[in-house]
């Protein structure tokens, strides 16, 4: 329940006293009032106030030195919210009809002065108080639901702009309705990403992460200021760009200076207020609506960069990396070279130095990350067996529902020296197991008819030959072995439905000579099918 604070105010100490008494009664009979301080005056009454910030305060019009209507007014600035009720005689009914004309709602008589009155005068006040929070909920949702349309609507028209659907004098005209105030003369894009997606889509649920992005534009919004200086809005998942005036700056280092303060207080107040790790990246100077889709191509580029530098930084104009074409065809040939030291037997020393050749290449820092991730994955898909046709067609790695991800160029070099011998061993034994798969299934379907090696080693689109051993390899037995021991399986369990000759059981486990499938019953079973039926029948029940 929430609880109601009171002070009273009086230069009587018997009145004090006696409100005292009072609120000791009305505190056991209505719990949500407390009563936390008395004053003898004026301005022990504002250094109190100031203090515990009542909600509800009870005092004297006629007091020396500061009389009560100057503490109302005093206490009105001081706690706005504040309910305050007088205490007034009769003779002093003049003060009492200017303080209700200060908006000062009630009063009390102090002659007589009792309980009832005053819970009275309490719990109207409380009902004041719940009233004005109610009100000041209802417009705190207004708000956030206003600015939440705003920044939905804002989304969707920038988005237009940077797509071409919308010129600069359609962005121009639209302005109002968005309350953009700011005049794209002189200025620079900004773009800020959330780091650790995959920690942050797993921390929290869709909701509180809509919560958070929301927050995260409540402050960037405060860093920019007045509204004539910038403005932004969330245009991708994890992704909001803001625009920003630079018309005041006069120089490339007042822009580097200015952009490098700006990304850094909002990289720390992120941080600070919501835990969260930010990258902020800036274009360029552009001007006009029409050089925006630029600007914002700039800056989004510009966060590639925290591949090699790492994320968390603010990244501008001057500290860019500078990527080479040439460089990154270079990379694909050296991907494609270390393909083919990929199959068995291939040289171990000449993989080596391939893996090495592609770390100098990353190191150099040439290398646009996007091309970089392609290739890549283009890489991933070839190494997979079967040329990543099927199953590994993306590059998926045992074990895990997505190809490997890259965020940085340190986890791709470890991944390709350490972990892409592990990968690819995983990788064809998961296969290997999965052809094994296939052929019991194909076998354990097809008993009763005439199957050969050659069948089943087409089934699952493999050499007879390499089949044969391979599937030895894997399952501890040959392939006829195995076959053959399925098929009295079958039989076993033919029996246990009732009594057959042995050329009905030889004609439905497959074999078509009745003497070879006694042998092989025999063989599995230390016994003739005809005991073994014997043996069934004389089994208890149950």
């Amino acid at each position: 329940m929430r609880t109601y604070t009171c002070m009273v105010v009086d230069d009587e100490a018997l009145i004090v006293q006696r409100l005292r008494l009072l609120f000791a009664g009305i505190e056991r009979q209505h719990r949500q009032f407390r009563l936390v301080a008395a004053a003898k005056n004026g301005a022990e009454a504002l250094e109190l106030a100031a203090d515990l910030k009542p909600d509800i305060v009870i005092t004297d019009i006629v007091m020396p030195g500061m009389d009560g209507l100057e503490l109302i007014g005093r206490l009105k600035e001081l706690l706005p919210r504040a309910i305050l009720v007088i205490l007034s005689a009769y003779t002093d009914f003049d003060y009492a009809r200017r303080a209700l004309e200060m908006n000062v709602q009630q009063y009390l008589l102090k002659v007589p002065l009792s309980e009832t009155e005053v819970a009275a005068a309490l719990l109207r006040a409380q009902r004041t108080l719940e009233a004005q929070e109610s009100e000041a909920v209802k417009l705190r949702q207004l708000n956030a639901t206003v600015r939440g349309n705003l920044h939905r609507l804002r989304k969707q028209v920038v988005e237009e702009l940077l797509h071409g659907e919308v010129g600069p004098g359609g962005m121009e005209a639209r302005c109002g309705e968005l309350m953009i105030r700011f005049k794209p003369q002189k200025y620079s894009c900004f773009a800020v990403r959330i780091e650790n997606l995959g920690d942050f889509r797993r921390q929290y649920e869709s909701r509180d992460r809509k919560a958070l992005k929301y927050g995260m534009l409540n402050i960037i919004e405060e860093l920019l200021g007045a509204s004539e200086r910038g403005f932004c809005c969330e245009l991708e998942p994890e992704l909001i760009a803001g625009f920003i005036s630079r018309a005041e700056l006069k120089s490339e280092l007042d822009l580097l200076q200015a952009n490098q303060s700006l990304g850094q207080s909002i990289r720390e107040n992120i941080h600070g207020y919501l835990k969260l790790t930010v990258t902020v990246s800036f274009s360029g100077w552009h001007s006009g609506w029409g050089t925006a889709p630029q600007a914002f191509r700039e800056a989004k580029q510009a966060l590639e960069d925290t591949f090699y530098i790492g994320e968390g930084r603010v990244i501008t104009p001057s500290n860019r990396l500078l990527y080479e074409a040439a460089a990154a065809d270079e990379f694909a040939l050296a991907l494609r070279q270390l393909q083919e030291l990929l199959a068995p037997g291939a040289d171990g020393q000449a993989r080596q130095r391939a893996v090495q050749r592609i770390r100098r290449l990353l190191q150099s820092r040439k290398l646009q990350p996007g091309r970089v991730l392609e290739e890549t994955a283009r890489f991933i898909r070839a190494a997979a067996p079967g040329n990543g046709q099927g199953r590994h067609a993306a590059g998926q790695m045992p074990g895990h529902n997505d190809p490997p991800r890259f965020a940085s160029c340190h986890g791709l070099l470890d991944w390709l020296e350490n972990g892409l011998p592990g990968w690819l061993e995983r990788l064809h034994q998961t296969e290997e197991r999965t052809e094994i798969r296939k052929a019991k299934q194909f076998i354990d379907g097809r008993l009763a008819e005439r199957l050969t090696l050659h069948q089943v080693a087409e089934h699952v689109n493999m050499n007879p030959a390499y089949f044969s051993a391979f599937f030895k390899k894997e399952t501890g037995e040959g392939f006829i072995d195995y076959l053959n021991r399925r098929r009295i399986d079958s039989a076993k369990l033919l029996m246990e439905q009732r009594d057959y000759t042995n050329a009905e059981l030889a004609e439905a486990a497959g074999i078509a000579d009745e003497r070879y499938f006694c042998t092989l019953f025999r063989k599995h079973t230390g016994i003739s099918p005809q005991k073994f039926m014997r043996n069934l029948r004389k089994r208890p029940f149950g």
